[in-house]
């Protein structure tokens, strides 16, 4: 008589099944915390490296102009040829037209962009932002100090309106680019009211995407985050949802006090 072999499957119980699918679970739960952490990094890391570009071109900018600095001002309706940067980059004021968002002939025709050299690092890489009714996301992330070479706010000021490289007693302590609120980003010149040390009147934000933090160079060549103590979603604007610096606490101590103790003298 013929044996028979009982062949038995290696399958999963459905009660192993289930151990293994809460371990995925709970790795997956400790595995993408870390994963975000690590890209956020990454942004900041390019972020900076752009910064450090631009701050690059700034110098070599002065270097080849005995010592001026490009001009910081207004620059919406201004040729680019004079200015670091021209136009307006979102709707809803100033001269902006359809496409504006995307013509990096604003700051490539400018006084830094044959320094400069690549279009790409005047944005943040963590800008994905798109204000509602522009064509797509901005070129550009960043706005410069209104103070270095920009006529300063308001006109007649008693604070320094920097010209010169030299003029600028601690390189240091005073920054020249700063990422801008998407909400409030218009032509390049990031506009510090100063007549109000503590308090918050102006019509620029900084943007505070980098968890909380915002992304500046200096006029020394380095460059860094400053993590804000006091931060808050946009609300009530057209593009919801953007970390900012939140401009409501105000007096000494406070970021905005901080901020505008970097921006001149």
């Amino acid at each position: 008589m013929a044996v028979v072999k009982k062949i038995t499957s290696a399958a999963f119980t459905l009660i192993e099944l289930l151990v293994v699918i809460a371990i995925i679970a709970i790795l997956a739960g400790m595995l993408l915390p870390a994963l975000a952490k690590a890209k956020d990094k990454a942004s900041v890391a390019r972020c900076l490296s752009n910064n450090k570009q631009l701050q690059l071109a700034w110098a070599v900018y002065g270097d080849d102009f005995d010592g001026r600095i490009p001009n910081g001002g207004n620059g919406g309706t201004v040729n680019p040829v004079n200015t670091w940067c021209a136009g307006w980059m979102r709707p809803g004021g100033g001269v902006y037209t359809a496409g504006d968002e995307t013509n990096t002939t604003f700051f490539m025709n400018g006084q830094m962009g044959k320094y400069a050299g690549n279009a790409g690092i005047f944005k943040c890489p963590g800008d994905k932002f798109k204000y509602p009714g522009t064509v797509d996301t901005y070129c550009r992330s960043v706005s410069m100090n209104n103070f270095m070479n920009g006529g300063g706010f308001p006109a007649g000021t008693t604070y320094k309106n920097y010209k010169r490289a030299s003029e600028i007693s601690n390189p240091a302590d005073k920054y020249v680019f700063i990422h801008e609120d998407p909400n409030t980003i218009d032509d390049g010149y990031f506009k510090m009211d100063m007549t109000t040390p503590t308090a918050w009147a102006a019509d620029n934000w900084p943007a505070a995407i980098h968890n909380g933090s915002t992304a500046f160079g200096w006029c020394d060549g380095h460059v860094e985050t400053h993590k804000w103590r006091n931060v808050r979603l946009s609300t009530g604007s057209a593009i919801p949802n953007v970390l900012r610096l939140d401009t409501s606490v105000s007096g000494p101590g406070t970021d905005i006090d901080w901020l505008k103790s970097h921006t001149t003298e």
